[in-house]
């Protein structure tokens, strides 16, 4: 097969875009870093916009006042701009330029680009507000990937290298301070959470913590109503070990927001790299019991394809767990919880009959054994330990399903 023209290009280094909300943990942290705010520090976002000059920002949704942590958390870009425009130019284009933006990360690979950081002089007041959410400004995602290891790594900033480096590593640039980078570790995992705008990126065991971005894309010098998607994030928050940045390109499905498309992909590479690495658990996993569904019961795809997508609580269009739950349907919630109860007793098939199921027939059918096969399939796929059973007895054995 010859590889010819786009196909020969790693986007992530060769292709450009501005990076939207994705820009605000910068901007926060050089407010934090400088001492204009602290996390608490109360920011009147009202009425959701906000006029610099003949032109006017807005947020995606009105918001009162929020404390900086919210302005993260809900990705205010009133807030954002306010934090900004606290600094002379000069201040904000040296952090920009601090975390790698504007130039080539001099990787070594062929076509790798710099993206736009225009010189501070140049800046007006709207254009200062607009970079600190991300427009204005251009990046490539391995730039942007880079950049937040600097909220990995403690606030210092270290070169890359696609090859794995034997020996010792190269020092770091500090950035920011140790306890500046551990603040917005925090306000980066409440984005995660509940009432954030990527609940979606959540990674099941592990406290993630990221930001969303979503942005109009460049077309002719003007902005064109297509979309770019992102979200960048760190895992585990406890112990940072990976960063990992999604970007996708002009979202096709109607949905375009990041913490809708980006986000549930950030969820599915996360979890398998963490998985893979063998990284240490660090949040529990809860256990939620599904209703309202209709037909067959058990896998979660075929659910959703009976239109119960709105019995379940943070599943994606896959059927794909997000956050810290196992989504069981009824019947599985009450196996599960009952074997837990018995755990170390003796479980007889009749005995799960008799108080999981509600009702009697035939021992030898092999209902129990579908439904403990799908227990065991959902289990396996959040990354839990294994669902173990041990058979006691006298007498031989001739054949075990599951």
């Amino acid at each position: 097969v010859k590889l010819t023209g786009d196909q020969l290009r790693n986007r992530a280094l060769t292709d450009t875009f501005e990076p939207g909300s994705t820009m605000k943990p910068f901007t926060a942290a050089l407010a934090l870093e400088k001492g204009k705010v602290t996390a608490g520090t109360i920011i009147n976002c009202a009425p959701g916009r906000m006029t610099i000059g003949s032109a006017t920002i807005s947020d995606a949704h009105v918001h009162g006042t929020l404390t900086v942590a919210q302005v993260i958390q809900k990705s205010s870009n009133v807030g954002a701009a306010k934090m900004a425009l606290a600094f002379p130019p000069e201040t904000m284009w040296d952090m920009f330029d601090s975390v790698g933006f504007g130039a080539p990360l001099k990787l070594g690979f062929p076509g790798e680009v710099g993206g736009r950081l225009r010189p501070w002089k140049k800046w007006q007041p709207i254009e200062q507000a607009t970079m600190s959410y991300g427009h204005g400004i251009s990046v490539t995602l391995i730039q942007l990937a880079r950049a937040y290891t600097v909220f990995a790594r403690n606030g210092d900033v270290a070169p890359l290298s696609l090859l794995k480096l034997e020996g010792p590593q190269p020092a770091g640039k500090q950035v920011f301070s140790e306890q500046t980078a551990r603040e917005i570790r925090a306000m980066l995992e409440l984005v995660v959470q509940p009432g954030g705008t990527a609940p979606k990126a959540a990674v099941p065991g592990y406290r993630v913590g990221g930001k969303t971005g979503t942005a109009h894309k460049l077309e002719a010098g003007a902005y064109a109503n297509k979309y770019v998607a992102s979200f960048v994030g760190i895992a585990p928050i406890s112990d940072p070990r990976l960063v990992v940045a999604v970007m996708v390109d002009e979202p096709s499905n109607g949905i375009y927001y990041g913490g809708d498309v980006a986000a549930p992909v950030f969820s599915q590479v996360m979890a398998g790299a963490l998985r893979t690495l063998g990284v240490p658990q660090d949040a529990p996993l809860k256990l939620c019991q599904s209703t309202a569904l209709s037909g067959p019961l058990g896998d979660l795809g075929t659910a959703l394809n009976l239109g119960a997508k709105a019995a379940f609580n943070g599943i994606n269009a896959k059927g794909g767990i997000h956050g810290r739950e196992i989504l069981l349907q009824p019947r599985e919630f009450r196996l599960l919880e009952y074997l837990m109860k018995n755990a170390g007793q003796v479980v007889t098939r009749t005995m799960l009959l008799e108080n999981v199921w509600d009702y009697h027939f035939d021992p030898q059918t092999n209902v129990i054994d579908v439904h403990i096969s799908r227990l065991r399939a959902k289990i396996d796929r959040a990354g839990l330990p294994p669902l173990i059973h041990t058979l006691r007895g006298i007498g031989y054995k001739l054949a075990e399903n599951p």
